[in-house]
């Protein structure tokens, strides 16, 4: 919001979650279409092969999907360590511990949960994984709204400063990162999992869904942004506290929101591993033995921690979670969440030019191609220019 500004920033909110919704009502009506043919998809790459073919798929589709859950892995695990390092500092304020530590604290927890069998395992954590986002998301919005109306509140100035080429750039930013707040790499492998009829089923999942992202992102936002202006960072609860400097809000508040959203990222984070964990334990492991044989178990736990562990390395080294999100949006989820799954189904459904339906889905589809193109643009400009102000392993 900060880089779009009140009369921008509200509307590119509200558009955010209606277009990605129909993208995975889209995505959702192939699934379904391709099934009714005979050709039923359990991955994404499946329904993907269905209709573009093996070469695209292998090629593009294929390491695409894998990119956004690793990026999602690398994100999820860097801001768990900030939670974790917020924590900390509140009751410790000259600690002398650092985020890359936090970081790879919280790349061991992820490590241990890692070896949960299957996706289907982690089923009875989404009841939990609700609550808990109910649960961060209210703290941060009470925290907004008493640091605002506190005797010293924060200054707040809602203009954007920078070069035209700047704002620009900024928009891009701000974009992708709502493109990656509200997008699910993983519609068609819930779909897959669902009893007919999936698709009547999934479109009252993706009701409840956006409804609990509307509730949690919109306010959130809004309280933020009213309560910190332009000074404003992407984890909003970074605003509430600065060691020896000041604690805008009561420390259990603070402690709380922590707690929540630390426990909710270690869920996020497993359940984005799987996708990739299926193509790895493809690679690594022997078919022709059982699941749960000496060989494949070690293989499979080697393969897992592997992978873990560069997510954790990479996030440690590289801790800029707004610049890195942006960059998950623009290569990763808007050509996955957005332009495919219309992409999809133009192709399956073949509307008529004479149709309201293939004007919006080729306006929609070209612009997810700018906002790819210039997103990737801007998100690795803004990365470079962090880079060249911190080191590795920045304790930011």
């Amino acid at each position: 919001m900060a880089a779009l500004g009140w009369e921008v920033a509200i509307p590119s909110v509200l558009a955010g979650a209606l277009l990605s919704f129909y993208a995975c009502f889209c995505l959702s009506c192939a699934m379904e279409h391709m099934e009714i043919q005979g050709k039923r998809s359990f991955r994404f790459s499946d329904l993907s092969q269905h209709v573009v073919g093996s070469s695209l798929t292998r090629f593009v589709v294929t390491p695409l999907q894998l990119s956004v859950c690793f990026m999602v892995v690398i994100g999820g695990i860097l801001l768990g360590g900030q939670t974790m390092k917020e924590m900390y500092y509140v009751f410790k304020e000259d600690g002398a511990l650092q985020l890359y530590e936090f970081i790879v604290l919280f790349g061991m927890m992820v490590l241990l949960l890692s070896q949960i069998p299957s996706m289907h395992s982690l089923r009875h954590f989404n009841m939990v994984s609700i609550m808990l986002c109910f649960g961060y998301s209210s703290c941060a919005f009470a925290g907004s709204l008493i640091a605002g109306f506190s005797e010293d509140p924060p200054p707040r100035d809602y203009r954007i400063f920078g070069t035209q080429m700047t704002k620009t750039f900024g928009i891009f930013t701000a974009i992708c990162v709502i493109v990656t707040s509200y997008s699910n790499p993983l519609v068609v492998e819930i779909q897959a999992s669902l009893a007919a009829p999936a698709r009547q089923k999934m479109v009252r999942g993706l009701t409840v869904c956006y409804g609990v992202a509307l509730a949690t992102f919109v306010p959130v936002a809004v309280a933020g942004y009213w309560a910190f202006g332009n000074i404003v960072q992407g984890v909003i609860l970074l605003n509430f506290f600065e060691p020896g400097k000041f604690l805008l809000v009561p420390r259990w508040l603070f402690v709380l929101a922590n707690v929540f959203a630390c426990t909710q990222l270690v869920i996020y984070t497993v359940l984005h591993l799987h996708p990739t964990f299926e193509r790895l334990e493809v690679m690594t492991t022997d078919s022709k033995l059982g699941k749960f044989c000496p060989r494949n178990v070690v293989a499979r736990l080697f393969a897992r921690a592997f992978f873990v562990v560069v997510s954790t390395l990479l996030a440690a080294m590289l801790p800029f979670f707004v610049e890195f999100s942006a960059f998950m949006g623009a290569v990763g989820y808007t050509p996955i969440c957005l332009l495919l799954p219309i992409l999809f189904y133009n192709i399956i459904f073949k509307p008529s030019a004479r149709t309201i339906t293939f004007w919006i889905n080729y306006l929609l589809i070209s612009g997810s191609l700018i906002v790819m193109i210039l997103g990737t643009i801007s998100s690795l400009r803004n990365i470079i220019n962090q880079a060249t102000t911190y080191r590795l392993f920045a304790n930011v």
